[in-house]
């Protein structure tokens, strides 16, 4: 498709690998405890697996059988672990892990883990801190300027001109505030698409009291951040709202412009 160099191909084996020889051990593992006859009795004489150990060797993999605990090794697409503490529970190279939060638009319910598909696109989700997101003051209000009409902005670098403004990184806010109208946020953040420029209202999102995702996933409320996940639903980067620079750096080192004169 012409988005990204071709030395992002190579982080494929350095990352699977890993992957591979994990289900290789636990494949190891789980021949052991299966090759032999199970008994629920300890004191049996040839009893040499316990069927509660088996059972509790596949609670254990889990997360790994489903690829929801699956973390791959540091790299310029898995980076940013200094950031780590500004949303611990959206771990560094792992499946962004869902949680649900409130349409702006409409008051529906939605798991943000649903809008990860497997579309091709990177997302990046921002969660915005303890200002108000429609004070042109506030670090989230800033953020969406920069990524809407910065030339460095990566939305505008690798976008092309012709295509919707969300078909390369798509951008979703997530606020704690829970009095705002969709009417009241920048255009950038419920674009216009498609043939017939029909309004997109499914980017903004706040809160809920009770079922709070910067509670459940420990997002740091006082500074807020930014999450990079990649086309592969796993988290790439976080960083902080005013990482205008890291964010532009961190896409420049493996896509290409769009927008060349």
């Amino acid at each position: 498709q012409g988005k990204c160099k071709p030395k992002l191909l190579q982080t494929y084996s350095s990352e699977r690998r890993k992957v591979a020889l994990q289900l290789i051990e636990a494949d190891r593992q789980l021949s052991k405890l299966v090759a032999t006859r199970p008994t629920s009795d300890n004191d049996a004489p040839e009893a040499k697996t316990n069927t509660v150990d088996i059972q509790k060797f596949m609670a254990r993999q889990n997360g790994f059988v489903a690829g929801t605990s699956i973390e791959y090794n540091s790299s310029y697409i898995c980076t940013g672990a200094e950031n780590q503490n500004l949303a611990s529970g959206f771990k560094i190279g792992q499946r962004f892990h869902s949680a649900e939060a409130i349409r702006v638009a409409d008051g529906g319910r939605q798991h943000l883990g649903h809008l990860n598909k497997a579309d091709g696109r990177w997302r990046i989700f921002i969660f915005g801190n303890k200002q108000n997101p429609g004070e042109s003051s506030s670090e989230s209000y800033k953020l969406v300027e920069f990524i809407a009409n910065s030339e460095s902005s990566p939305v505008r670098k690798y976008t092309p001109d012709a295509a919707d403004i969300d078909s390369v990184i798509d951008i979703y806010t997530v606020f704690q505030q829970q009095d705002l109208s969709i009417e009241n946020m920048p255009d950038f953040l419920w674009p216009a698409k498609g043939k017939f420029g029909l309004r997109d209202y499914e980017k903004v999102f706040h809160a809920e009291k009770g079922n709070d995702i910067f509670e459940q996933r420990n997002i740091e409320r006082s500074s807020g951040c930014m999450v990079v996940v990649r086309p592969d639903q796993h988290i790439a980067n976080i960083l902080p709202l005013n990482a205008y620079q890291e964010l532009t750096a961190f896409f420049d080192e493996f896509m290409i412009a769009q927008n060349q004169s």
